[in-house]
């Protein structure tokens, strides 16, 4: 048996999961395999392509509170300008002493409608170009 890098690993896992199944067996064949939830799959694939890459991986659950830092490193914008989104009503947050704490899930959904929005406009700006024969 060869001694495999994390990096062969990860790809070996990656490809088993393309299947979409995993079942775990239980230490000593005592017990049932127990089949792994499709969802939690999902995580394991996303993970395993996160590190078949080299990059580090950190799975949280998405009701986690991160700081104001965290979610504008997140959403790579500077922390005053994070806050002012957020003085706005445009991600939810709540107080904890003087300190603003948001929802993870909250700054992930943000981030998904925000690059929408983008890519709407960037789509009107190429459409009108095309009209105006510039493209």
């Amino acid at each position: 048996m060869s001694v495999q890098s994390e990096l062969e690993q990860a790809e070996a896992a990656a490809s088993a999961l393309a299947e979409g199944r995993v079942v775990v067996m239980p230490r000593g064949r005592k017990g049932e395999p127990v089949e792994v939830p499709a969802s939690v799959v999902r995580v394991l694939a996303e993970v395993l392509d996160h590190a078949r890459r080299g990059e580090p991986v950190r799975v949280i659950a998405d009701d986690e509170e991160i700081t104001t830092q965290q979610a504008a490193d997140l959403l790579n914008v500077s922390r005053p300008y994070l806050v002012g989104l957020v003085d706005r009503g445009e991600i939810p947050s709540r107080k904890v002493g003087t300190r603003r704490r948001l929802k993870l899930s909250d700054v992930l959904l943000y981030r998904e409608v925000d690059q929408a929005r983008r890519l709407e406009a960037v789509n009107a700006l190429a459409a009108e170009a095309q009209e105006l024969g510039l493209y």
